[in-house]
């Protein structure tokens, strides 16, 4: 579960912040996660373009 892995991960990070950081984390990697499909539309469309 991603969550589960994430929380993990984070807990490695830094250890002393609370549930609050540990929200503002997910939301930041999900706001990555939508900018990297974003950018993975339009280098895709670009190939198409350029074929």
């Amino acid at each position: 579960m991603i969550v589960i892995d994430t929380a993990i991960d984070y807990e490695k990070i830094n250890s002393n912040l609370g549930n609050k950081e540990f929200l503002e984390f997910i939301n930041e990697l999900k706001q990555f996660d939508m900018k990297q499909k974003e950018m993975m539309q339009i280098v895709t469309l670009f190939k198409y373009l350029q074929s």
